[in-house]
């Protein structure tokens, strides 16, 4: 220890007269009472937030089936809207082929009848030329008043019987070609019926699926609603304890203030205790010294707390512990800083607890980045480990 440290915590022993130290007491207005009622405070509200954090978790899984599930049912009732379009559509093509087939059919009819007509009448000429024999044509021919007269009624009965049996060649072909075109429609209503068949019974599978989708999205959606209100009450639970936690800090440092009793809390967020409390080996002065605090490892640059509310009793370069922070609590405690990197208080300034008061380092005497923390009572070194978290008057 540097001679300018002892003749310091000299003084601090004449500036805090020994109190004694003792835990808290039990009753309600006590602090360590209150402190034991924190802690237990803080422990279900721990085991509240990691409740509310599984439900959350749980909240999003499902949320996120649920929109897959409602992306998949948007997904079927797009498909289902398609088909129904189709199907509109081959009905209404269907309907349309039927049409036209029964206009087919309607023509073929008149056809067969034109065909059966002009059949009937050949043959009533036929017939009748039969039932009046050649002589009919002889004796029209016969008639004939010169050759020119001759000729021209043998090229009329040609014509006559020639005209009979072109129209009937006329009738049989426009009655074969209504009945083609009438057998390629009734295969064409065929296929359209066989395709209509088919989106229709697609159809009905994409009503099914869809329903099926639906109903499981319901159920998702319904899951996350009751996941989300039983998150709300767990929060709104949390927020209430919360509220309690506060209320109880507020009374602790109330009774803390009335009974004038000192907590002291770890310096450091986070950190590794590389050498503790005691007699050891010096690595640099390599000898055997006595340690008077416990050095807390952690990268440079991390932020010191004070260690409970107090006055700045020293801020600035001290020896082997290099850059030195010292702290007054009351009662006869005060705390000591070693090795920072940056101060960041003055002497005589009031500091809260917690309030950050220098940068973690490695000035003065030592081999890497931590922080010497020391506690003292009327000025004596003790054992930190032994003070931290303890109600102290």
């Amino acid at each position: 220890m540097a001679g300018g440290l002892a003749a310091l915590l000299l003084a601090l022993a004449v500036l805090a007269p020994a109190p004694g130290v003792r835990a808290g007491s039990t009753s309600s207005s006590d602090p360590g009472a209150i402190l034991q009622e924190i802690q237990r405070t803080q422990q279900r509200l721990s085991q509240m937030q990691s409740q509310a954090s599984r439900t959350r978790q749980q909240l999003s899984t499902v949320q996120s089936r649920a929109a897959a599930a409602q992306s998949k049912l948007n997904q079927l009732r797009q498909q289902l809207q398609v088909t129904r379009q189709e199907l509109a559509r081959r009905q209404n093509e269907l309907a349309q082929a039927r049409q036209r087939l029964d206009q087919l059919q309607a023509a073929l009819a008149a056809a067969q009848a034109r065909l059966e007509s002009q059949q009937q009448r050949l043959g009533d000429r036929l017939r009748a030329t039969y039932e009046a024999g050649t002589v009919s044509y002889l004796e029209v021919l016969l008639a004939a008043r010169n050759f020119a007269d001759f000729v021209t009624r043998f090229q009329l009965l040609e014509r006559i019987v020639a005209a009979d049996v072109d129209l009937l060649h006329q009738v049989q072909a426009q009655r074969a070609e209504v009945a083609r075109q009438t057998q390629l429609q009734e295969q064409q209503v065929a296929r359209i019926s066989e395709l209509t068949r088919q989106v229709a019974s697609a159809k009905q599978a994409l009503d099914q699926k869809t329903a099926q989708q639906q109903q499981v999205t319901l159920e998702y959606q319904q899951s996350a609603a009751e996941l989300q209100a039983a998150l709300d009450e767990e929060e709104r639970a949390s927020q209430e304890v919360q509220a309690e936690l506060q209320r109880l800090q507020r009374q602790y440092e109330e009774a803390l203030r009335l009974s004038g009793a000192v907590v002291l809390e770890w310096p450091l967020s986070s950190f590794v205790v590389t050498s503790t409390f005691g007699s050891r080996y010096h690595p640099i002065l390599k000898q055997w010294r006595m340690h008077t605090g416990m050095d807390l490892a952690a990268p440079s640059g991390t932020p010191i707390h004070a260690a409970a509310p107090g006055v700045v009793f020293y801020a600035g370069w001290m020896s082997g512990y290099g850059n030195t922070v010292i702290l007054v609590h009351g009662n006869g405690i005060s705390t000591l800083y070693g090795h920072m990197s940056q101060i960041l208080v003055q002497a005589n300034q009031q500091v809260s607890a917690g309030q950050v008061i220098g940068l973690v380092g490695m000035t003065g005497l030592a081999t890497g980045p931590h922080l010497h923390f020391e506690v003292r009572v009327n000025g004596t070194p003790v054992n930190p480990q032994d003070y931290v978290g303890r109600v102290i008057r």
